[in-house]
């Protein structure tokens, strides 16, 4: 998750010859899970998705103090105390903020996905209640199907997926060419 996604850091841009910057507080390793599920047996059916942001009490707790953290070195740190005069946008006002409680409702209110969803398809043994593929990313008990993204990786890395993903369609490619 972050906060001040796009949406909100675009919106009421400021005017010619006024600028503003953003540093966006991202929040990785939740321990909040939420849940997919079917919505009904017609496939072409969108499933429910069921996110959880937030709902373990620790993931505010380090995500509303990363918040203060960084609003503290955007508006004290050396390099731009001198420069900040406000908050962006400009009705904001958590340039002001000192407390890590002031942040939670900024953060309930606009913190917003870094769309990088993962663990919705665990990879895990078959005794594993809640896995979906197996080590070779076979559907468990479906045959002649594989699942090669994100979802299979049970918990997401601490940074940019792109690279774990990366290396999954490599494995899945050559188990396909294999014939595994």
């Amino acid at each position: 998750m972050e906060c001040y996604s796009p949406k909100y850091m675009f919106k009421d841009f400021p005017p010619a010859g006024k600028y503003a910057f953003a540093m966006a507080t991202t929040f990785f390793s939740a321990k909040s899970r939420g849940a997919v599920t079917l919505s009904s047996t017609d496939p072409t059916a969108n499933p429910k998705v069921q996110h959880n942001y937030l709902s373990d009490p620790l993931d505010m707790l380090v995500f509303s103090e990363a918040c203060r953290l960084a609003n503290e070195i955007a508006v004290d740190g050396a390099g731009t105390k001198d420069l900040v005069v406000g908050s962006w946008p400009a009705a904001q006002g958590h340039n002001k903020y000192t407390k890590r409680e002031e942040w939670k409702e900024a953060i309930r209110e606009r913190a917003d996905t870094c769309y990088h969803p993962g663990g919705t398809c665990k990879m895990g043994k078959a005794s594993d209640q809640t896995a979906v593929v197996d080590a070779e990313l076979r559907v468990l008990g479906v045959r002649n199907l594989r699942v090669a993204d994100a979802s299979i990786m049970p918990l997401l890395p601490s940074g940019h997926p792109q690279m774990a993903v990366f290396a999954i369609a490599e494995k899945v490619s050559d188990l396909i060419k294999s014939g595994n």
